[in-house]
């Protein structure tokens, strides 16, 4: 599992700005839960996080960004992910936060071989001379079964066999990252013919603030060192302070907008990359996966579920919802109504997109929303899918449905995978490996995209609560993608109009 990798990043990346809201002083309230969790990001989270008292967003937060100023419709979303190329000023950023990275690939590292098809790169110091990045990315959804699709992909001659890594979503070294693939490099060189390997990290897909540590470690430190100091201040209110006012500490950590006095997490986004305006995130992982490329191709595969069905697999699946919300259609009610509920209230000030990629950065009362409504948000496929077509092109991005994947008819089954094979220029496989790949290809990820939840498993208004959420995001997917199954109308909640 991912724990190790993503303790240490994750008390000192969400949890500080929470610790400085409901902290009085000293140690962060802030622990590892000793694995007693498991999520997709890893989270740690705040101790009593339901008892969070609910803050008032400070001016300096909005950072010119008007409530509701970022109105999303499917024509912007079509404009918004139109191909294009990365700025000067936008490639100076990425290397500025991504020194090591950018160090370790071309031009900097070394040299491409432009006669491999997968990126492969020539390395003087390098004993076999050679380092290399996938050729591909099956990015997400969770829960919907890449890494199952992954498993049949790589039955393929040609394709060496991956696995995960979450390497662009977690703060890892490129060195390390490189080093997986050495023994594909070697296996290449004595195949004597183009392989490719792939990476399947779900975790990939969706550049929620928590899945993108990477690009936040300015925002990390500042916060961190803020809040430190913050501690060395008494936790009284000045003499002759306005009634209401707050105590120096608080003031120190929370800001004071009245007095337009930045707090830590104020501090914390204005070293943070740019963002696009009126709202969100304007560098996130695919702008970086972009940039270390150059111009060497690659393809993403993104496999979407409907996403009731994958809300509720997930809630499911981490037994951490249930323990908080309770097992039955009652706790996921709870469950729904306050994720739904935050976000909506996240967006009102910030922004739709701003809130899919900075929600728990935003403001201490964001962070203290359970695990920062993260299925929620990794649910909104429209908003992160954007910025994978915008930086790869729609000729270099596949996305598939699981329910078309997973299909009770072989026949649609191998379509679908044989789209994937075309995708990454692959000749067909035969029958008998495709048939056999149907049965043994990674069971418990096919297990978990194809659980179904039943009638009573989700109540009526809830199901209608969330069909309302999504409706937006299946338009601007529909309108993206071209086609009006986006908005999987054979369900029974949103329905092509």
């Amino acid at each position: 599992m991912r724990r190790e990798h993503l303790v240490a990043a994750a008390v000192v990346a969400t949890v500080v700005l929470a610790a400085t809201s409901l902290g009085s002083g000293g140690q962060s309230p802030f622990v590892d839960d000793g694995g007693a969790y498991s999520t997709d990001d890893r989270r740690t989270i705040v101790d009593d996080a339901r008892d969070a008292p609910a803050l008032d967003a400070s001016e300096g937060g909005r950072r010119s960004i008007e409530a509701g100023a970022d109105e999303r419709t499917p024509l912007g979303a079509v404009a918004r992910s139109r191909r294009r190329q990365l700025t000067d000023d936008e490639l100076a950023i990425l290397r500025d936060l991504e020194p090591e990275a950018f160090g370790a690939v071309p031009p900097a590292g070394g040299t491409w071989d432009r006669a491999s098809k997968n990126p492969c790169f020539f390395v003087q110091a390098k004993v076999d001379e050679r380092e290399c990045l996938p050729y591909y990315h099956v990015v997400g959804a969770w829960q919907s079964g890449g890494r199952a699709l992954n498993a049949k992909i790589s039955t393929h001659p040609d394709v060496f066999q991956s696995g995960e890594t979450h390497f662009w979503n977690e703060d890892r070294p490129m060195r390390a990252y490189l080093d997986r693939y050495d023994a594909f490099e070697r296996a290449s060189r004595e195949a004597k013919r183009a392989l490719i390997v792939g990476d399947d990290s779900p975790g990939v897909l969706a550049n929620t603030w928590t899945e993108s540590q990477r690009l936040h470690r300015a925002f990390k430190d500042t916060v961190t060192t803020c809040w430190k100091a913050c501690q060395a201040l008494p936790e009284t209110v000045p003499t002759g302070s306005r009634d209401g006012s707050p105590t120096e500490r608080r003031r120190c950590v929370d800001g004071d907008a009245e007095d337009n006095v930045p707090g830590c997490g104020d501090r914390g986004n204005a070293v943070d990359p740019p963002r696009e305006k009126p709202g969100g995130h304007a560098l996130s992982v695919p702008h970086l996966m972009r940039a270390v490329y150059g111009d060497r191709d690659v393809k993403i595969i993104a496999v979407l579920r409907e996403p009731v069905a994958r809300l509720h697999a997930a809630y499911s699946h981490y037994e951490h919802y249930a323990e908080r919300f309770g097992a039955g259609a009652a706790g996921f009610d709870e469950f729904v109504n306050l994720f739904v509920d935050a976000f909506e209230e996240c967006a009102s000030e910030h922004g739709v997109e701003g809130c899919a990629h900075r929600f728990e950065a935003y403001h201490p009362k964001y962070e203290a929303v359970f695990y920062h409504a993260d299925q929620l948000i990794k649910t909104m496929y429209a908003v992160f899918l954007e910025g994978w077509l915008a930086m790869f092109g729609a000729e270099n991005v596949l996305v598939l449905r699981t329910e078309d994947v997973f299909h009770s008819d072989p026949g649609v089954r191998k379509t679908q995978l044989r789209k994937a094979l075309d995708h990454l220029g692959l000749a067909d496989v035969t029958e008998e490996a495709m048939d056999a790949c149907d049965e043994e290809c990674n069971r418990d990820d096919a297990a978990m995209a194809t659980k179904k939840f039943t009638a009573a498993d989700v109540n009526p208004s809830t199901r209608a609560k969330l069909d309302a959420f999504f409706a937006p995001q299946l338009a601007d997917l529909a309108a993206m993608l071209g086609d009006e199954k986006w908005r999987w109308p054979e369900y029974g909640g949103v329905q092509a109009e």
